[in-house]
């Protein structure tokens, strides 16, 4: 992982895929609103328990493995949260740990083309950490190693939305003020789903 390289495709699918189904089984029996049925293949968006999948399919082969998922279990919904290079690369190198109160926080504030992200700091803290010596960044935040994972994404991630650009099922979502626009994604997500069950 430090080095910025994935696992294995097939493992991936397998994984997720095998969780997936357990929370279908375990709930797949419930609807979205407050009555009871049976999981119906042919009406399945109403059925499915809501489940977020973050990071994947990340390549073209993972998207062909899902495809071939039972029906009950596909994502009916992909949302691609839309963030330049520089913005995450200056983001990802201000992420830091205390090791001291467990807080994480980022040292790097962006304020660039309409994105707005300061520095997130500690408040009042119960014990006085020093950032120079307490607060701890990744092994795998280097400069070097995120722009290896950048490229990964832009080679294999990114042509992957066009497999639900194609079904019609892609969201863009793009967070200019970071993290506090998560509420506004909520709403969106809400939106989708609720538009979705009336269809």
């Amino acid at each position: 992982m430090a080095s910025g390289t994935l696992v294995d495709d097939t493992y991936v699918n397998d994984a997720v895929l095998e969780h997936v189904s357990e929370i279908v089984a375990n709930r797949g029996n419930k609807t979205l609103g407050s009555k009871e049925k049976p999981y119906e293949e042919n009406n399945d968006k109403y059925h499915k328990p809501l489940v977020i999948l973050d990071g994947f399919p990340r390549n073209q082969t993972q998207a062909s493995l899902l495809s071939k998922w039972p029906l009950n279990t596909r994502p009916s919904l992909a949302i691609h949260i839309d963030v330049p290079d520089d913005i995450c690369i200056t983001k990802l190198l201000g992420r830091r740990k205390c090791s001291l109160c467990g807080g994480s926080f980022n040292i790097n504030g962006v304020d660039s083309n309409g994105f707005f992200m300061p520095a997130i700091l500690p408040g009042k803290c119960q014990v006085e950490c020093d950032w120079n010596v307490d607060w701890k960044k990744r092994d795998d935040d280097t400069a070097k190693t995120i722009r290896k994972r950048m490229g990964v994404y832009h080679e294999q991630t990114e042509p992957v939305l066009n497999y639900w650009r194609e079904k019609d099922s892609l969201l863009r979502f793009v967070p200019y003020n970071g993290v506090k626009d998560m509420d506004l994604l909520e709403n969106l997500l809400s939106k989708c789903i609720n538009d979705g069950e009336q269809k």
